[in-house]
């Protein structure tokens, strides 16, 4: 049980302990379903998915101005960061943008159906075996201590999430998780998880079913399956530029930077401009702060540590150096709730 008001900052590192792709590798996905066969015989004949190519054309009514939109992210997104800077790179052209945030809705919800969250209804154990040393599983354990069926309405009280990702791995773990350990239907453990306060700032794929009866999106859809319309799930998601218009989402944001009691960073990057986002403009009381840096060198992770310590004031000075910023280059997610345990649900 968290026993302070924590706050959990997750980026695209935390979903890869369950399989979702990352970086260079969701990339690479996109490359391949944009790889469009030409509309005439010719050197351009590739393997991409012509069905949704189509959905563009069914749409909008023309077809050649979304292949080569296609194209276009297909031979430069390698090129860049992530699909998100790419995007970002080319926020004035508007056909790019729908093709590329459909194909992100698209490559999302394929990944979430081959995710080791993709719940058996026949055999949940055989998904417990698959995520028992995920951080998803060692967080839930610590949340749910000391609370019984009587109090589970109030169990995410303590905790709030800025999700920087497009899928609902937690939203879909945290639903299933709630109506396993509590014996509750899913539209109840659903309810108990609407009220819990989840902020992503560059949105996602869509609603899950019981959070939401507009258009609710499965966690993973069937495969193979033509249900989903990607050129309207695409309008829930944001670059960078459009995201930082939304002066409301971002107060919000801020303003739960400044009601956390402790912060914890799992599977973040730490990139500047993500960071900015987070960042009011006066410096924040000095509380804890946990992160990841796995991968990290040492030298990137005194940069990360550096600016993050910077965000907040310092502590009253003590004989012995201390920081309450600690960055840890060797954890994973996983490996932060194990190894800080203590710390993470100790009181203030």
């Amino acid at each position: 049980m968290f026993k302070r008001r924590t706050l959990f900052i997750v980026g695209a590192g935390a979903s890869h302990e369950v399989g979702m792709p990352v970086g260079i590798d969701l990339a690479k996905r996109i490359t391949r379903l944009l790889d469009f066969k030409a509309a005439e015989p010719g050197p351009n004949q590739g393997d991409g998915d012509m069905h949704f190519l189509g959905q563009f054309h069914r749409r909008f009514g023309i077809v050649d101005a979304y292949r080569r939109a296609g194209w276009a992210i297909r031979d430069g997104v390698r090129l860049t960061h992530s699909i998100d800077d790419f995007l970002d790179m080319h926020n004035v052209n508007e056909i790019i943008l729908r093709v590329g945030k459909a194909a992100i809705a698209q490559t999302i919800l394929t990944a979430e159906t081959n995710s080791s969250l993709f719940f058996n209804p026949y055999s949940y154990q055989e998904t417990f075996n698959k995520i028992e040393a995920t951080w998803y599983m060692k967080f839930f354990r610590m949340l749910g201590r000391g609370i019984n069926l009587g109090n589970a309405k109030e169990i995410f009280e303590p905790v709030s999430f800025i999700i920087f990702n497009y899928d609902r791995c937690i939203e879909h773990f945290l639903i299933n998780a709630l109506s396993l350990v509590y014996t509750m239907p899913l539209e109840d453990a659903a309810s108990i998880v609407s009220d819990l306060n989840i902020i992503h700032p560059y949105g996602t794929v869509g609603d899950l079913p019981f959070l939401s009866s507009n258009n609710p999106v499965p966690y993973g859809p069937l495969r193979g399956s033509d249900k989903f319309d990607y050129t309207i799930l695409a309008e829930r998601i944001k670059t960078y530029t459009e995201q930082i218009g939304g002066a409301d989402e971002t107060n919000a944001i801020r303003n739960e930077m400044r009601r956390a009691e402790c912060i914890v960073f799992l599977g973040f990057g730490y990139h500047d401009q993500n960071l900015a986002l987070l960042k009011p403009e006066e410096q924040l009381k000095s509380i804890p702060v946990f992160g990841t840096a796995h991968g990290f060198s040492t030298h990137n992770r005194e940069v990360v540590h550096q600016k993050i310590e910077r965000m907040f004031q310092q502590p009253p000075p003590r004989v012995i150096s201390y920081s309450p910023v600690v960055i840890d280059q060797h954890a994973t997610c996983a490996n932060l709730l194990d190894d800080y345990a203590q710390s993470l649900t100790a009181g203030k």
